[in-house]
């Protein structure tokens, strides 16, 4: 079945009721599990999916929200003068379109809804598309340029991709 903008802002918000309501060290399939729970248990949310289905579309929404991610963040660290927040917005838009073949990013809202959660902001991409919080050791540190994973929306700084989320 068909994923619709608002399904996958379903999906973002589920993420983040689960994030937040985790506590300790949760195993990614038993993460997942929550997510799908709260999106299923949404009663705003008129789709059921699968666990397996709202993994998979977890992962595809994540990888593109974490690289929207980055161009938003170069673009407002430029500063250009006279632009004001929606110009840089629209400018990372055109820049992320530029990257993906022409591809628009669609999920402004979903990303929106993300990128107001701390916990979905310190995300990293390990680039396995498997999303994880930084870990407390490993927050402080910064990756150098010459490591492998400096590309827009990436780095290797998580410790076990599978894991779960650490409050």
């Amino acid at each position: 079945m068909y994923w619709t903008d608002a399904d996958l802002m379903f999906l973002a918000r589920a993420w983040i009721t689960t994030s937040v309501q985790t506590n300790g060290r949760t195993k990614g399939f038993t993460f997942n599990q929550k997510v799908n729970i709260a999106f299923n248990k949404d009663p705003k949310c008129p789709t059921r999916r699968s666990c397996g289905s709202t993994k998979s579309q977890w992962y595809a929404l994540n990888a593109q929200c974490v690289v929207y991610k980055g161009i938003v963040a170069q673009e407002q660290f430029r500063n250009s003068s006279g632009k004001n927040e929606e110009d840089r917005e629209n400018d990372a838009h055109k820049i992320y379109k530029g990257l993906n073949g022409g591809n628009d990013f669609k999920h402004r809202e979903a990303h929106k809804i993300l990128a107001r959660e701390p916990r979905w902001a310190n995300l990293r991409d390990d680039g396995l598309n498997h999303a994880v919080n930084i870990p407390r050791n490993v927050a402080k540190r910064t990756s150098d340029n010459s490591s492998r994973g400096n590309w827009v929306g990436s780095n290797n700084l998580s410790e076990d991709p599978d894991g779960p989320p650490i409050p």
